[in-house]
């Protein structure tokens, strides 16, 4: 993997070549690739810049001379890491982040951002996160809602998740914390632990999960989870997916992505074991998806999705 002094010197590079005038074609293809080939490398970018335009200001302020600022294009995919990025107060210097930045979704949104120390976050639906930055920690405060993080290495400031049935701490690595039935972690990189009132409960490791109940008692820790990994990441693409959940189960969880909800009729319809990927915000195709397996009937109201056990003949 690339280092982070090899994506912070790339990004200086592109930023001194942004600054000497318009990318042309083919460098602005360069440019995207460069972007796209690791998570890091925008926010790397979007940082310096944003540095380079405080320090610019600071000099306006006190009458030194300022070089010409010219725009830049970011990849599309991009466009939102670069706007969470681009509203830092100008008084702020890179390692004495001293404020609080705050991000949410609303039903059935993602957002993905690039925070400045090079950490991206992703919030899936429902989602309320607040982000402190210091000179000493990182600290992330998740009151609700799901979210995955890719922590950039900071030996020195230990990445921290917080909830409110435990901390979820880490230095580098790639994980994911859901706060809707207690707690969820999901690693996919690297090494986390989880913590309880300044008690090591449990190390979570690449390819492992980890469940607390709302009581904050510990329900599953299992390693060798790369499937259930993917099934519980499956929001990335806008999707949801089950395993032999209930029904009840299943509806529990899409709801989740839409103000128009699935209702199930019956206790046998309910107790039905469901497996596959849907989107997660069709409830209407999830339902037409169940009729064409199960004795299941769908009735599509203004507001909601009715599921019926079908009639024999």
């Amino acid at each position: 993997m690339e280092t982070a002094d090899r994506v912070e010197a790339a990004a200086a590079r592109w930023l001194a070549r942004h600054d000497a005038g318009p990318l042309d074609e083919a460098e602005t293809r360069a440019f995207d690739d460069w972007c796209a080939g690791d998570p890091r490398r925008l926010g790397a970018f979007v940082r310096l810049q944003a540095v380079s335009a405080r320090l610019d200001r600071a000099g306006a302020l006190s009458g030194m001379p300022v070089r010409p600022r010219r725009s830049w294009v970011y990849p599309a995919a991009g466009i939102a890491a670069a706007l969470a990025l681009a509203v830092w107060p100008a008084s702020y210097a890179v390692h004495d982040l001293l404020h609080t930045q705050r991000f949410s979704t609303d039903i059935g949104q993602q957002y993905r951002a690039a925070l400045p120390d090079g950490t991206l976050v992703e919030l899936n639906t429902a989602t309320k996160v607040a982000v402190e930055l210091t000179p000493d920690a990182r600290e992330v405060r998740l009151p609700r809602g799901e979210a995955m993080f890719e922590v950039a290495h900071d030996g020195k400031r230990p990445f921290v998740v917080k909830t409110k049935l435990a901390e979820v701490r880490a230095t580098g690595t790639v994980f994911s914390v859901c706060t809707e039935k207690g707690l969820e972690v999901a690693v996919r990189e690297g090494t986390v632990e989880v913590m309880r009132e300044g008690a090591l409960i449990a190390r979570v490791s690449a390819g492992e999960t980890f469940s607390m109940d709302r009581d904050g008692k510990v329900t599953s820790h299992q390693a060798n989870q790369d499937d259930r990994i993917a099934r519980e990441l499956a929001w990335r693409d806008g999707k949801v997916a089950f395993a032999g959940e209930t029904l009840a189960q299943a509806v529990e969880e899409l709801n989740r992505y839409n103000r128009e909800k699935v209702e199930i009729a019956d206790p046998q319809t309910a107790a039905i074991h469901v497996g596959g990927y849907f989107r997660a915000t069709d409830p209407e195709g999830f339902a037409r998806a169940l009729e064409k397996s199960f004795p299941i009937v769908a009735e599509v109201a203004d507001d909601k999705v009715v599921l019926h056990a079908r009639p024999l003949a």
